[in-house]
């Protein structure tokens, strides 16, 4: 005979406060926000770096017209706010 736990009500409850269950939550939990530290921490390191990719492109090539430069903030989203670039 196996130990199943019947998904009546009472099996139910009893599967939802076991040990193992909240363990498994609340790993999933320290991952997701563990992911979400890391991401935040890389995306703060990227804006802290001096410059960007345009500013370097411009030393590149000093002959790049303004109205390129302009396009390519816009097309990289440089221009927007670092919640939406995030």
């Amino acid at each position: 005979m196996t130990n199943q736990i019947p998904l009546n009500g009472k099996g139910l409850s009893r599967l939802l406060e076991s040990e193992t269950l909240v363990y498994i939550a609340g790993r999933l939990l320290q991952g997701v926000l563990t992911l979400l530290g890391a991401s935040l921490l890389c995306f703060l390191v990227i804006k802290l770096a001096l410059g960007d990719y345009l500013s370097i492109k411009k030393l590149n090539n000093p002959k790049i017209s303004q109205a390129t430069l302009l396009e390519l903030n816009k097309q990289f989203c440089l221009d927007q706010p670092p919640v939406i670039k995030y």
